[in-house]
């Protein structure tokens, strides 16, 4: 009777020992489920994250390497209610799925579409590094401006290049959004005149380089 009752102490300390480790093993799957989808880390397509200007371009060219990751855009904005971001390096991969609302209605396009200038509206998706600007990775981007500051740009840029005085025309940022810049030898009065303040929309500024020098070939 001793032996038998040993037995049955034994066979129910081994149940218990089964029980607990199915239980550690539940509460730990669990604990890395939550963990998996903790939002401070990571976002999956909850919606608009920055909206704003494309400021910047990198890794966009006529033939893009075979690789993942296709290249990046720096997008400068306002902070709206329904946004969480006014600046952004956001990176452009194979999965980013790319659009242009026209009309009400979305057309899907190419990353290649994508050009300084344009307006635009980014998704975000996996984690978001807490640097300023952020660096995230774009699920969606929608461009919602049907004409981009590069485009005024460059019908503008030869009579820009026509004043005398003008050596050069770029793009660049002003309180979040993008502005032309025309470059000027000097600081002539005359020649501050003769710039436009504004082409299509766009706002025009001066800045003062003085004249370029062209270094000799070697």
């Amino acid at each position: 009777m001793k032996g038998g009752q040993e037995m049955c102490n034994r066979a129910g300390l081994a149940v218990m020992a089964i029980t607990a480790a199915v239980i550690i093993l539940l509460t730990s799957a669990g604990c890395g489920s939550s963990g998996d989808n903790d939002d401070s880390t990571n976002r999956i397509d909850e919606g608009v994250d920055i909206r704003g200007y494309v400021t910047s371009t990198w890794g966009i060219s006529a033939d893009p390497r075979p690789s993942e990751v296709l290249g990046s855009i720096l997008i400068e904005g306002e902070l709206e209610e329904d946004t969480s971001f006014d600046r952004a390096n956001v990176t452009v991969t194979e999965d980013t799925r790319i659009y242009v609302q026209r009309d009400g209605e979305r057309m899907e396009v190419d990353f290649l579409d994508l050009t300084v200038g344009q307006y635009v509206e980014a998704s975000f998706t996996g984690p978001v590094a807490e640097s300023y600007p952020v660096q995230a990775t774009a699920s969606e981007i929608v461009v919602l401006g049907s004409t981009s500051i590069g485009e005024v740009k460059d019908r503008h840029e030869m009579e820009l290049l026509s004043i005398p005085g003008v050596i050069g025309v770029g793009i660049s940022s002003r309180d979040g959004e993008p502005v032309i810049v025309v470059y000027l030898e000097s600081d002539s009065p005359a020649l501050q005149a003769s710039i436009p303040t504004e082409l299509e929309g766009f706002q025009v500024v001066s800045e003062v380089t003085g004249p370029i020098e062209i270094q000799p070939l070697p």
